[in-house]
């Protein structure tokens, strides 16, 4: 008797986890760009844009600790984690303006001037 595999799956979940990581890349890369064009200020874009890699390090720290696996499920989850991610940096870092420096943040055209 000689066994023989008739369908390889791998190569599948190969290409999805590929697939998963570019889009989690992208979407780093494109949110990173829309701070910048919005925020209209580069250190401000940059501490926002490195909360991302320093959420995903920390994620993948706890994972390897509590001995979870790393598979589609989890790039999936990454994936759509980022996106939250650097929504609630803007709203901290809008917020930050605002409160810290009122003046500053209500000459910016692109701002919406802070009610009190």
């Amino acid at each position: 008797m000689h066994l023989e595999p008739f369908y390889d799956q791998s190569t599948i979940v190969h290409d999805s986890i590929s697939s998963v990581r570019d889009a989690v890349l992208l979407g780093i890369l494109l949110s990173s760009i829309i701070l910048v064009l919005f925020l209209r200020d580069w250190g401000t874009s940059f501490v926002a844009g490195m909360v991302i890699p320093v959420t995903l390090l920390i994620t993948f720290i706890v994972l390897k600790f509590t001995g979870q696996s790393f598979n589609l499920m989890t790039l999936g989850g990454l994936a759509a984690a980022v996106g939250l991610v650097i929504d609630d940096a803007i709203v901290v870092l809008e917020t930050l303006c605002c409160t810290v420096t009122p003046d500053k943040a209500a000459s910016r055209p692109s701002r919406v001037p802070c009610g009190n």
